[in-house]
């Protein structure tokens, strides 16, 4: 439910969208890049290690895959909220026209509102992010 390949898509199509934008605007959102390309390692690393443990277990679901819902929710809509912001306004019109022959950046431009406004939803489904956080901190973490 992490959903980590999908905000690696993301993330590669504002890599795309950066060259298009202003020098200062470019480094700015370079910097925030940046983070959430660290936050989805640390994303990646939490999934293999619940993967560890499930093959170590009886199967039992654990409640460790609630981190792994937040984070991945979290992550992807910030990366989605990155992807519109380098493509400004741009995109809302691109998600409107219909392009042919779309190269990487084009499809950056479509993808971006789509994924910003549908994304929106990720935090809903699968659990909402506080039901999330419940469970985090009753069976992870034993604060309730």
């Amino acid at each position: 439910i992490a959903r980590a390949g999908l905000t690696k898509v993301i993330l590669s199509q504002v890599h795309a969208s950066l060259a298009r934008c202003a020098p200062g605007k470019a480094e700015a959102l370079r910097r925030k890049l940046a983070l959430l390309e660290v936050e989805l390692l640390a994303l990646d690393a939490t999934q293999h290690r619940l993967l560890a443990r499930s093959a170590a277990s009886d199967g039992a679901v654990d409640p460790m895959s609630s981190i792994l819902k937040l984070m991945g929710s979290e992550v992807r809509q910030r990366a989605s909220e990155l992807l519109l912001e380098a493509c400004g306004e741009r995109a809302l019109v691109a998600a409107r026209a219909s392009v042919c022959e779309s190269s990487r950046h084009e499809e950056a431009l479509e993808r971006a509102a789509e994924s910003y406004f549908g994304l929106r939803a990720a935090s809903i489904y699968g659990g909402t992010s506080e039901i999330q956080k419940n469970i985090i901190a009753q069976a992870v973490l034993p604060l309730a």
